[in-house]
């Protein structure tokens, strides 16, 4: 009887639990979406102030060390050019990427881009004191 007592308990504690924030809703894949699309207008525009505000700061060093905005936002997006790519080529890729699919739940998610060349790279997303960065992108040699 005990343990049916814990457990009814632990289910009544789960379901009140379930603030919005840390669930599933098209509001917070909206959210996402909107921060990883102004990610990517900030890497076209070489904003670099809009470009690390979106990231955690682990990977602000990819683009802090990077010898532009363009190539430090490649090293996170990772959408398929040489790393020897000009700049053309590196604003070219940000201008037409695309945020094809976000998923979202329980304050994380993932955002898959796709290059207008077909690439595509997934990125980790995390809701931070109301906010959706780009939590963890892969630290890849430059």
């Amino acid at each position: 009887m005990g343990t049916l007592a814990v457990a009814g308990a632990l289910i009544v504690a789960a379901a009140g639990c379930g603030d919005e924030s840390w669930g599933h809703s098209p509001v917070l894949q909206e959210q996402a979406r909107a921060a990883v699309e102004t990610w990517l207008g900030a890497c076209a525009n070489e904003d670099s102030e809009v470009v690390v505000e979106i990231i955690s700061p682990q990977s602000r060093e990819l683009v802090h060390t990077a010898p532009s905005v363009f190539a430090g936002c490649q090293r996170i997006a990772r959408l398929g050019l040489p790393p020897d790519a000009d700049s053309k080529q590196l604003e070219e890729l940000f201008e037409t990427a695309i945020v094809e699919h976000v998923q979202v739940d329980a304050g994380f998610g993932t955002a898959v881009l796709r290059s207008a060349k077909g690439t595509t790279s997934e990125l980790q997303l995390e809701l931070d004191r109301g906010r959706w960065t780009l939590s963890n992108p892969p630290l890849v040699a430059p």
